[in-house]
Parts: C-alpha cells; sequence; structure tokens
C-alpha cells in the first residue's frame, strides 16, 4: 500500500502541473505580433505578476527569459521542499539538472573565448547550490574551469576537455558531465517507489542523448574511437546497440534504428540526419524526450514516475518559452517560432 507521503507528494504535483501553460496559450504566443504582445498573454498566469512589473522601457527578451529562468528553478527546487526520506534526496539530485545546464553554459562561453555574466545562468537557491558559478565565470580560461569540477562529482573532467580540444567541440566534455548526472540520478533512484519505472525513464533519457551525441559526432565527421570514449555511460539494454551505431553511417543508423526499440524516433531524427543538421538534432531530441513524459504524464498518473515527466515538462515549457521570446525578437514567422518549441 502507498504511504500517506507518497500519495501526498504525487497528488501536489498534479495540482503543480494545472499551473503550466496550455498549448492554447504557446500558440497564442507564436502569433503574438511582439514581444509587448506576450506580456498581455502571460498576465493572467504565474508569471503575471513578475512580467507585468517590467517598465516599458526595460522590456526585451533578456528581461522576460531571467523570468522564465527563475521560474523553471523555483518549479524544479519545489517539490524538494515538500518530499523527505530517499524522495527528497531524489529530487536533490534531480535538481543538479540545472547544474549541468549552467555548467555547460560557462563551458560553450569559455572554450569558444566568448564573455559571459551570471545573468546568463538559471539561478539555483544558494543553499542548493555546490559549484562555485561566480568563480568559474571569473576563470581566465576553459582549463582554469577544470579546478572547479575536479573537486566535486565531474572528477575526469580535465581528461574530458583534452577530448574536446582534439575534436574542436566541447561536445566530449559536455556528454561527460551528463553521464555524470545521469549515473548519480540513477543510484539516487535505487530505494525509490516504483524504481523500475523512474529508472527506465532515466535510461530513456540518457539513451537519447547517447543517440544525439552519435549522430551529431557523426555528422560532424569525428573520428568514431573519440566518440566511443564519451557516449553518455548507461545500464540501458541497448548499449549494445549503441557501440554497433559508431560503426556506422549516419543513414545507416537510421535504417538500424528502425529496427530497434527506439524505432519511434526515425519520425523524429529523419530530416535532420537527412539535412546534416546537428542544431536541428538537437531540437528533435528533445522533442522526443518531452514527447516521453506527455505519455507517462498520460499512462501513469499515480506512478512515482509522474514526478519526472512533471518536472521535464517544466523544462519543455521554459525552453518554449525562451524560443518563442528570442523568435518574435529576431522577426521570426510563427511557423518558423513553431519549429523550434519543443
Amino acid at each position: 500500500m502507498r504511504s500517506p507521503s507518497i500519495i501526498y507528494f504525487i497528488t501536489r504535483l498534479h495540482g503543480l502541473y494545472t499551473h503550466l501553460l496550455t498549448d492554447d496559450k504557446l500558440s497564442a504566443m507564436a502569433r503574438a505580433p511582439n514581444i509587448s504582445s506576450l506580456v498581455e498573454i502571460l498576465l493572467p498566469t504565474d508569471y503575471g505578476p513578475s512580467v507585468g512589473a517590467i517598465p516599458t522601457a526595460e522590456l526585451s527578451s533578456h528581461s522576460l527569459e531571467s523570468i522564465y529562468a527563475k521560474t523553471y528553478s523555483d518549479r524544479i527546487f519545489f517539490p524538494i521542499k515538500i518530499a523527505s526520506g530517499k524522495i527528497k534526496s531524489f529530487m536533490l539530485m534531480f535538481s543538479r539538472r540545472i547544474e549541468v545546464e549552467n555548467i555547460k553554459r560557462i563551458l560553450r562561453a569559455k572554450f569558444g573565448g566568448r564573455e559571459i555574466d551570471e545573468r546568463e545562468l538559471i539561478p539555483i537557491p544558494r543553499e542548493y547550490e555546490i559549484i562555485n558559478f561566480s568563480a568559474m565565470i571569473e576563470a581566465p580560461n576553459v582549463d582554469a574551469l577544470m579546478d572547479y569540477l575536479t573537486v566535486s562529482i565531474y572528477t575526469e573532467a580535465a581528461q574530458y576537455l583534452s577530448a574536446s580540444k582534439e575534436v574542436n567541440s566541447i561536445i566530449p566534455l559536455e556528454a561527460y558531465i551528463e553521464g555524470v548526472y545521469y549515473e548519480r540520478l540513477i543510484y539516487a533512484s535505487r530505494d525509490l517507489p516504483d524504481k523500475r519505472e523512474v529508472i527506465g525513464f532515466i535510461n530513456l533519457e540518457s539513451d537519447l542523448k547517447s543517440i544525439y551525441y552519435i549522430l551529431g559526432l557523426k555528422l560532424l565527421e569525428i573520428d568514431p574511437k573519440i566518440i566511443s570514449s564519451i557516449v553518455v555511460k548507461t545500464r540501458s539494454k541497448s548499449r549494445t546497440v549503441f557501440e554497433e551505431f559508431l560503426r556506422l553511417r549516419p543513414d545507416i543508423i537510421l535504417d538500424r534504428l528502425s529496427a530497434s526499440e527506439y524505432s519511434w524516433l526515425v519520425d523524429y531524427v529523419n530530416e535532420p540526419i537527412t539535412e546534416g543538421d546537428v542544431i536541428l538534432l538537437s531540437r528533435r531530441m528533445e522533442k522526443a524526450l518531452y514527447d516521453a513524459a506527455r505519455r507517462i504524464k498520460m499512462m501513469k498518473p499515480l506512478n512515482f514516475v509522474y514526478s519526472l515527466s512533471y518536472l521535464l515538462l517544466v523544462e519543455a515549457e521554459y525552453k518554449n518559452l525562451v524560443a518563442i521570446t528570442q523568435g518574435k525578437e529576431l522577426g521570426l514567422e510563427e511557423e518558423e517560432i513553431r519549429g523550434l518549441l519543443v
């Protein structure tokens, strides 16, 4: 029988899900003529008090994105406050995906020789901040960042930076950072209720990352030996399939994928593989993940894995809001913006 604390936790998340923006609301934002119109659409939502307080002269994609990021962070960290015991420990580890995202943003900037400041990061409440992001931002170059990563759970970061330099892409180091996160998240789920479904969903996300990195690096014509050393570590039964992918061309991988348990991915990745578009591939793989979360939400409403689906859809909303707002600032047409949504 379910404990009252687990029932309470899942029930609270069901209530929180009703605060997410509807598809109709996102469609209205995609149709909106300008950024000012976005504020009007958001006023009756949870974003209303914050976006409504922005002075007209200061309204920009940056000011809106700061609000989106703060709301995203608040929603990711809130479940920690209503959880206890093993669930609290798991939620603490899950929330570190924001840490991973911030590390990636800093790494990309430093690797590309670009300046970055804290306004470009997703805020993390001080009590949950483990990595010294301020020091990382102040570091003179990407090599100096390793001192702040190797003393944490990312102990082999410097090794993967060398791989990144070898292929002139930050992807190897990013893949390593994410791989560590998934391993720790699976470990944190070992005593959870419905752990089979929870671990299965974590492995699904990890698998999609592995497929993305294999295909993305293949499209960039990177040496297969380097790719094999950076594929996201996974306990998935699909591991041997991924190892086979390392030896194949992207178009052949597509055929092999259609005969695997991930045949449903073909519709997502066919176009970017055909066009050789790594950025589009990344967006499509994200959409595949969030669509899977939408299915889980409908199929497993009383299972603990529902918590993962809710939190991933919180993440999807954040990314969609950023895409819409940036699209408006760039003057993109409605259909172009819709193509960016996940």
